[in-house]
């Protein structure tokens, strides 16, 4: 194997920002504050050099998985990169950070050492911190939705936020799932071996199970990769994988990854798997009466996941997260969605965003779906805002969200979209997604 030199690789110790910047696309850096105090970076792509003469383009926000941050998106780099893609046909791409990892670890009143700030799982970061980005995304752009795309666990917490807050149906056109986790009941991931040690963790103590140094990553990232000790690290985090990786991207990973999350996170999964039912947190019997008026957790009723657009499903048969048999469960769930198997036997969870083909398999369909659910409503929102769009320029640009804007903005959106929830709600067919 060939030892390139990257300790002069540009993207290796940079943030999302620098990593943006670092291939001349324009970027920004916007603070998201979630309703319970903490204080998310969403970065975002206003546009592409090769799409100035668009000034109104369509919102897409991406949703990384566990373990993972939005840097996940830009480690294959301008050419096979989902979000550069993305704006090189024009689309205003977000990218957003859940509560907890390397960019979103500020609060209003707590700090990362004490155990309250990481009282989360992927319930909150659905229900809190995916409601908050949107807000803020439409607010901003002065538009009424948004296409959602997500890998992992950001799929998880989309279920979350549209099964108990209906409205916010309205405000998702096209949702692309990638490796969804949902139902876990056939995952080939260790999770006996998990549940011994995540049993013995009181949810009082419920610290991150790592708090990884930026600089420690890299040092390791440029003291080991490219050999096997930067692919092993890949697929503890994303599983095994019997892909041979790009070394300069495994490189990449390893210096980005993995960020940090809670304890509760992985505890939930891990519920999920062994009820084999998409229910809420189990806090035990006492509490649960506390917090849900019954002993056991409620399951999300994802009856009521009803997008305004398209929903797209990708999953392969090799992924030791998401089972191909698990699948068949949202299949049955969401009998109108578009679900593409990605054949290729050898294919992984991380492979949907660094495989060597996940261009031509993953980000060209995605572009494809995009374009061709692409309705005239939509357009012709774009054109009555295309007044009020601000064109940015290549640099940095750092905001913050004001609350009351931002609310009465999505109030006067969503006024007529609830009425049309209650009556759509009277003719849903139980237990079946309209998708």
């Amino acid at each position: 194997m060939v030892n390139l030199p990257l300790w002069s690789c540009p993207s290796l110790e940079l943030s999302t920002i620098d990593i943006i910047k670092n291939y001349y696309y324009p970027t920004e850096n916007h603070t998201v504050r979630t309703k319970d105090g903490y204080m998310l970076d969403v970065f975002r792509i206003p546009y592409s050099h090769q799409c100035l003469d668009r000034k109104v383009k369509k919102v897409v926000f991406l949703m990384h998985g566990l373990y993972s941050s939005s840097d996940a998106f830009l480690l294959t780099g301008s050419s096979s990169g989902l979000p550069y893609m993305l704006a090189d046909q024009c689309y205003d791409v977000w990218m957003g950070n859940a509560r907890g990892n390397r960019y979103s670890q500020r609060h209003n009143n707590l700090d990362t050492s004490e155990s309250e700030f990481w009282h989360f799982s992927w319930h909150e970061i659905g229900l809190e911190d995916l409601s908050a980005s949107f807000e803020y995304i439409m607010f901003q752009t002065k538009q009424k939705d948004l296409n959602y795309i997500c890998h992992g666990q950001g799929c998880t917490a989309l279920m979350v936020l549209l099964s108990l807050r209906q409205e916010f149906n309205f405000n998702i056109h096209n949702a692309v799932f990638l490796a969804p986790m949902v139902y876990m009941s056939h995952s080939s991931l260790p999770w006996r071996h998990l549940q011994k040690v995540f049993d013995a963790v009181p949810d009082g103590e419920a610290k991150p199970t790592l708090m990884p140094n930026d600089t420690k990553q890299n040092d390791v990232a440029k003291r080991f990769c490219p050999s096997m000790t930067c692919d092993c690290n890949y697929n503890l985090i994303y599983g095994k994988s019997k892909h041979k990786h790009d070394p300069i991207i495994t490189t990449r990973f390893l210096a980005t990854h993995p960020s940090s999350v809670s304890v509760r996170q992985l505890k939930h999964f891990l519920q999920v798997k062994k009820s084999q039912k998409f229910q809420q947190y189990d806090y035990g019997t006492e509490k649960n009466i506390i917090m849900y008026n019954q002993s056991t957790p409620p399951e999300y009723p994802l009856e009521k996941i009803q997008p305004q657009g398209s929903l797209h499903i990708f999953y392969s048969d090799s992924d030791w997260y998401v089972s191909a048999k698990d699948i068949t469960t949202l299949k049955e769930m969401f009998p109108k969605a578009t679900f593409h198997h990605i054949t290729d036997t050898q294919w992984g969870h991380g492979d949907f965003l660094h495989g060597r083909n996940s261009r031509n398999l993953v980000n060209v369909p995605i572009l494809e779906i995009l374009r061709r659910n692409s309705e005239e409503g939509v357009d012709k929102h774009l054109k009555q805002s295309e007044n009020s769009e601000e064109r940015v320029g290549n640099h940095t640009k750092k905001s913050t969200n004001s609350d009351d804007g931002v609310g009465q903005h999505i109030k006067k959106l969503n006024h007529r979209r609830r009425s049309k929830i209650r009556r759509r709600s009277k003719h849903r067919r139980s237990g079946k997604s309209k998708y």
